[in-house]
């Protein structure tokens, strides 16, 4: 998850991968997985050859990596040309070319710096950061192994699994110029992930538009003898601008350092409010549905949104403080329960089903909506029934529920990788 390009900077879209992967692991772990994180950095491919070509005309004017990206496109629409510059390029630093190397090295380790100080900022652990140049040297057997299996063959020059073994698109997992493409790397990635770790799955957390990719990428390794059930996509939908799609290319992105800045100065300097909110409204919306970026909407810091789940815990955690600790008290008569008290303890009772089948369905949403279901229930609560000031027993058994519901958010809202202030 996470997977972000390497000398372009992670931008909004990137947040909610980047989330929802650290959610999934946070999930699974919950349920008592052995998990391994993965970054799959984008560090390998054309798109350094076009950098390289880059450098070669512009690199004095341009010294930002990323205008350096959107000036290739901008030239390469007036002179095609200098796609097919780009990819020879590409191929003389996979070949080995010691002056492109060192500049490819220098590029991805200056981004991997960038990432990780965001991925600290929110709290975002990897195992593995692991990118497609890692498996450069592994793609080789992947795809004579296809071929051996009778799976891929070759075409034109390129090596192929034709549609009539897939009931897909032909799927090119080697150029004709022998030099690897990403669906060969990944087919290699894959590979060594199943030898590696053996794992019961492997959790690609990555766009809906690369459902079709992931497909031809499944079926292949299904005909190859590999077990399809290993293999699971969790398709992210956009993050759409009110003007419409982001592209890179074009230099139309919002970028996440400014997101993240914003985010703290609606939140007044608190980091753990301000990134709850960003967080939350990540989360909120199942994985598939896409989603159009609004500031306004995106850092609320009102209703179904990550400060109300924190203000909601916050109040708890405060009766409690004023409680001056819980009591024994007796058992509870169920006749004497109040609707409301009858539906909290019903509704704190769920949290653990909740969890499994968020896990199960990939579906963090599921968890989130959840917790504020269960705030709004609890203000309900407090509201209509007095906890300090009640007679001993109600007062002893209804600490006894706040404490409980504290400890549900406590746990939910650390599932969710959204912070909780000692006040607010």
């Amino acid at each position: 998850f996470s997977d972000p390009n390497v000398a372009k900077p992670l931008n909004v879209g990137h947040f909610r991968t980047t989330i929802i992967g650290q959610t999934l692991a946070n999930l699974y772990r919950w349920q008592g997985f052995d998990v391994v994180t993965v970054n799959h950095l984008g560090d390998w491919g054309t798109q350094f050859g076009k950098l390289l070509v880059a450098q070669q005309y512009w690199g004095n004017q341009e010294k930002d990596l990323f205008r350096l990206y959107v000036r290739f496109h901008e030239e390469a629409e007036k002179n095609p040309a200098l796609e097919d510059e780009a990819r020879a390029a590409f191929t003389q630093l996979e070949r080995g070319d010691e002056k492109y190397h060192a500049i490819w090295q220098k590029i991805t380790d200056d981004s991997v710096a960038e990432f990780n100080n965001i991925y600290n900022e929110l709290g975002v652990k990897f195992d593995h950061i692991t990118g497609e140049s890692f498996y450069r040297d592994k793609v080789a057997a992947a795809v004579q192994e296809a071929l051996d299996k009778n799976v891929a063959t070759r075409s034109e020059g390129a090596i192929v699994v034709l549609e009539e073994k897939t009931d897909l698109p032909t799927f090119v997992i080697q150029k004709k110029d022998e030099s690897s493409i990403y669906a060969g790397r990944d087919l290699a990635a894959a590979k060594y992930r199943l030898t590696t770790w053996q794992p019961e799955k492997i959790i690609y957390v990555v766009g809906s538009e690369q459902t079709l990719h992931f497909k031809q990428l499944f079926k292949t390794l299904a005909l190859m003898g590999y077990d399809r059930e290993k293999f699971v996509h969790v398709p992210l939908g956009l993050v759409i601008l009110p003007e419409g799609k982001m592209s890179t290319r074009k230099g139309k992105v919002v970028l996440l350092t400014e997101v993240l800045r914003q985010a703290l100065e609606k939140a007044n300097g608190d980091k753990i409010i301000g990134y709850g909110a960003l967080i939350y409204n990540a989360l909120a919306t199942a994985t598939e549905k896409s989603v159009v970026f609004d500031w306004q909407k995106m850092l609320s810091m009102e209703g179904a949104s990550g400060s109300y789940l924190q203000y909601g815990y916050v109040r708890a955690k405060s009766i409690l403080q004023k409680s001056g600790g819980l009591t024994t008290y007796d058992a509870v008569n169920i006749d004497l329960l109040t609707p409301t008290e009858g539906k909290l303890i019903f509704l704190l009772s769920q949290f653990p089903e909740i969890c499994r089948q968020a896990q199960l369905q990939n579906a963090p949403h599921l968890l989130a909506h959840y917790l504020n279901n269960l705030v709004q229930l609890f203000n309900r609560f407090y509201t209509n029934h007095s906890v300090l000031n009640a007679q001993s027993a109600a007062r002893a058994f209804r600490l006894r529920l706040v404490a409980a519901f504290a400890q549900v958010m406590e746990n939910g809202c650390s599932l969710l990788q959204i912070g909780r202030p000692e006040k607010m």
